[in-house]
């Protein structure tokens, strides 16, 4: 009897590994990791305009809470594409193995078009980031966020996060109740969660743009990346990234279509849908399908990993002339 519950778990086994097998060599399949953000929107845009099917791909849409979950994900061959994750979380992974992923495009904030701010509530008596020592601060989840917030904190106004901060991780469906309800003192996040606590909850902006302001301008803070393991077994690659530098064009011509997705895929209001500022994108190739979008600048990318690696938020050096997708060379 025990030589056949061996049995039958050695043929379930195979079949099992069989069955992922093939599903991994499916060339029209693609699985791509994505956060709860606004500036996630041309995901849904490439899925929804049918950008994808044109090009014989099954969109797989996978949501992660945080950089550093969907990273793993990636390195685990669990995703195949990140749409988007912070620039320290790859460059930190590049650190260790410059090989396992390529950038295919980064998004960019601007001090003018910003997508995070540091929120309070309504009613509060912060004046000025320097009001902030001493305080609780909400910050969105994974590393990003809170090396971002210490960072311009210090450059600011010589806030040392270690002694004079208190820093609560909080996942965005809880952030707005949280500042709220004065569960902390101030909110460090990201769209479309800042405009939905300004409109809905009234809170007020102590100061729109901190990264932008006070670290580096544009802020290249996102990145998507492709894994060497989805490059090595299918050749759907350019396809994907095309569909996705596709929707970065349609969003740019039509701004409808960039609110009609954010009021529909993110449950916002229009009147919230219409504050926000979406990310521009700079891609790693030209190609028709992405007339409006600038191929990247790598001097500033360059210079934000000189300080990322500078500030101790990327543990060690990158080389970065390989880390680009580029099908055409």
């Amino acid at each position: 009897m025990m030589k056949k519950i061996i049995y039958s778990i050695i043929v379930a086994s195979i079949i099992i590994g069989v069955a992922l097998l093939l599903s991994r060599k499916q060339p029209g399949r693609v699985r791509i990791g994505y956060l709860p953000l606004a500036m996630h929107a041309p995901l849904f845009v490439a899925q929804e305009k049918g950008y994808f099917t044109a090009r014989n791909i099954k969109a797989e849409l996978i949501e992660y809470p945080s950089s550093d979950l969907l990273i793993r994900a990636l390195l685990a061959d669990r995703v195949d594409v990140g749409y988007e994750l912070g620039t320290d979380v790859v460059f930190n992974a590049m650190a260790k193995d410059p090989t396992l992923l390529k950038i295919y495009q980064i998004s960019l904030s601007y001090k003018n078009a910003t997508s995070d701010y540091i929120l309070v509530p309504i009613d509060s008596d912060l004046k000025s980031l320097a009001d902030l020592r001493g305080k609780r601060l909400g910050v969105f989840p994974g590393p990003t966020a809170s090396a971002f917030a210490k960072l311009a904190l210090a450059k600011a106004a010589q806030i040392d996060a270690r002694k004079d901060l208190l820093l609560t991780s909080l996942p965005p469906q809880i952030q707005i109740d949280a500042l709220a309800s004065k569960k902390i003192d101030a909110l460090f996040t990201y769209e479309p969660w800042a405009s939905k606590a300004v409109v809905e909850k009234k809170a007020k902006i102590l100061q729109a743009a901190p990264v932008e302001e006070y670290i580096i301008n544009p802020w290249p803070g996102g990145v998507g990346v492709i894994t060497k393991y989805f490059l090595a077994r299918n050749t759907k690659a350019r396809q994907v990234v095309e569909a996705l530098y596709q929707a970065f064009d349609a969003i740019e011509k039509d701004p409808q279509i960039r609110q009609k997705v954010l009021v529909e895929r993110f449950n916002l209001s229009p009147e919230v849908a219409k504050r926000i500022h979406l990310t521009k994108h700079w891609v790693t190739y030209r190609t028709q399908v992405a007339g409006s979008s600038e191929v990247v600048d790598r001097v500033h990318i360059v210079r934000f990993l000189q300080i990322l690696v500078s500030e101790g938020i990327v543990a060690g050096p990158v080389e970065t002339s390989g880390i680009y997708f580029e099908p055409n060379k």
